[in-house]
């Protein structure tokens, strides 16, 4: 018998993710057919909600910080459907691979 344990839940917390960003995504265009603006809820907003208070990461090298600001400015929407799917797709190998 095979151990799939460690792929299913790799698989369902990134659909999990995935679900997640897909709500944000859908609640900013409903804000947006209304509004007519696109409301921005960058990564660096999802940080502060869950991070308890601490500071963003930071890097003593120039480019590492300047990938680490772009990230962080980045969708919350987009970058959650990325995570999502990149947990989704290990755990999917990780179950074929066993």
């Amino acid at each position: 018998m095979r151990n799939n344990g460690p792929g299913v839940a790799f698989a369902i917390v990134g659909l999990a993710i995935m679900l997640v960003g897909i709500a944000i995504g859908v609640g900013q265009a409903a804000l947006w057919l209304r509004s007519g603006a696109w409301p921005a809820f960058p990564v660096s907003q999802i940080w502060a909600l869950l991070s308890d208070g601490r500071t963003r990461p930071s890097a003593e090298w120039g480019g590492v910080q300047q990938i680490l600001s772009w990230a962080f400015e980045q969708s919350a929407a987009f970058a959650l459907l990325c995570v999502g799917g990149a947990l989704a797709g290990l755990g999917s190998v990780m179950i074929e691979t066993h």
